[in-house]
């Protein structure tokens, strides 16, 4: 009943429990489903929770289904990535000094909790014989109340629990901070010594002008020099040996001072411009598997960067999250995602060809062993297709193989249904269900895998459907 709740929940995209819960009311769907019963959102988040590899594994079961169905054909697959939003702010991002600071206070904040809670329990052990309870009161869970019913006697228990329910918080806090600060380091290494790019722009900046300033003026001594051994040839003496300086304004080193000075003080400009860019990496305490990564509409946004393989019925091979917001290293694990699902669900056909843009291309992709005939573009979409000219861009040596094999007609028709392959299937998604997440951590790969189950459901509910139709016209025309 619960997984037929939720499939039929996220099916129409109600995916927060207390979204469930109101459902439960007001959807017949889910009055059918719980027998006209109501299910506590509470009941829905540990449902999910303590069943989450279960819930992960319906994704294969499914897949399965639709393959029974005729909907999974692999000769050729698509790929891409995209952002997903996170369930977390930014303003919830630290560095690592940051973190260790933060780590340091909740330390001690929960460890004087403790202490309290130590002492609390201590005077709580022995009573005053002034406190003796009157006949015919009981203690149920802490609390002093008459045998004939009435109000507690005594709120001692439920200033227990909240002290417990503080420390309870305080731990998870502490816990996630600690977790943030292991991720960050997994990541990027100790980044306690590092600059922002607004800090590296103004010292090269300011290392251009004073270099400018130091050609200049050698350049400026040389000419004096040169105008003194010149007046002194005039007065009869031996002049300056040698050609005469070239003019300030055609000395070489001082144009290339000039023209690195332009440079940095123009990358001065655009880091003051996005002075957030590039900045020191940072873990994020509410949920330390996000990363700031920049959004399609411009800044930046807490998210994970979601892989996606389908086949030309769209149906959904594999969903993966990728620790980066760049595509590149994220090719080979997908298609092995892609391959792993396919043998789970009893499907041993081998991929054909994957179509992949511009972002997967690199030198290791293209030489790394792959079942699938991997046809990546070298240059951005409109470009690869021919609706523009690819203009004066170069590519490494090592990229001429794949740009000659792509610009084939037989491999260039097959790379033009890329984009209806896999496109349409995030504008699916994210019409039905949103761009945001609403679970963090390691409960992201369940929530995603519901998002990719029910896809494939749905596919294969349409496609029964449309076949119902053309088996029986007359019966679907009057209906």
């Amino acid at each position: 009943m619960m997984v037929a709740l939720v499939l039929y929940c996220y099916c129409k995209g109600v995916r927060s429990s207390r979204a469930i819960q109101a459902a439960c009311f007001d959807d017949v769907g889910c009055r059918v489903i719980t027998g006209n019963l109501q299910v506590d959102h509470a009941t829905v988040a540990r449902f999910v929770r303590r069943h989450r590899d279960a819930l992960t594994g319906l994704f294969v079961q499914v897949l399965a289904v639709c393959a029974r169905d005729g909907l999974v054909s692999v000769d050729v697959v698509a790929g891409d990535g995209t952002k997903v939003k996170a369930n977390a702010s930014k303003a919830a991002s630290a560095t690592l000094q940051e973190l260790n600071v933060t780590i340091e206070e909740l330390h001690k904040t929960l460890e004087a909790e403790v202490t309290a809670w130590w002492r609390q329990a201590d005077l709580l052990d022995e009573p005053p014989a002034s406190t003796k309870r009157p006949l015919g009161e009981r203690v149920v869970d802490g609390w002093s109340c008459d045998e004939r019913g009435g109000e507690p006697a005594s709120t001692t228990g439920a200033a227990a629990a909240a002290s417990s329910a503080m420390r309870r918080r305080t731990a998870d806090k502490l816990a996630r901070a600690r977790q943030a600060k292991q991720m960050l380091l997994a990541r990027h290494g100790d980044t306690r010594g590092a600059i922002t790019a607004l800090e590296q722009a103004r010292r090269r900046a300011a290392d251009a002008a004073e270099r400018l300033a130091r050609k200049s003026a050698e350049q400026q001594a040389k000419l004096e020099r040169h105008h003194a051994g010149q007046r002194t040839k005039a007065d009869g003496g031996h002049g300056a040996p040698g050609r005469p300086p070239k003019p300030m304004n055609q000395a070489r080193a001082v144009l290339t001072a000039r023209a690195e000075d332009e440079r940095a003080r123009q990358a001065l400009v655009r880091a003051l411009a996005d002075p957030n860019k590039g900045n020191i990496p940072k873990g994020n305490i509410t949920d330390p598997h996000c990363r700031i990564m920049p959004a399609k509409t411009g800044g930046y946004m807490c998210a994970y960067n979601l892989q996606a393989l389908a086949n030309p019925a769209q149906i959904l091979l594999a969903i993966t999250l990728h620790d980066n917001s760049v595509d590149v290293a994220a090719l080979h694990p997908l298609l092995q995602a892609g391959r792993a699902n396919l043998d789970a669900a009893g499907i041993s056909e081998p991929i054909g060809t994957a179509l992949f843009d511009a972002g997967y291309a690199s030198e290791d992709n293209f030489t790394a062993p792959c079942q699938a005939d991997l046809l990546v573009a070298v240059h951005h979409e409109s470009a690869t297709c021919g609706r523009t000219d690819t203009g004066d861009k170069t590519i490494p040596t090592a990229w001429k193989q794949m740009a000659d094999k792509i610009s084939t007609p037989e491999s260039l028709a097959l790379y033009k249904k890329r984009q209806a392959i896999i496109e349409p299937v995030f504008g699916q998604m994210f019409a039905r269900l949103g761009r945001t997440l609403n679970y963090r951590g390691e409960m992201v790969h369940t929530e995603l895998h519901l998002w990719a189950t029910t896809h494939n459901l749905l596919k294969c509910l349409r496609n029964r459907g449309k076949r119902t139709a053309a088996l029986h016209p007359a019966a679907t025309a009057t209906t």
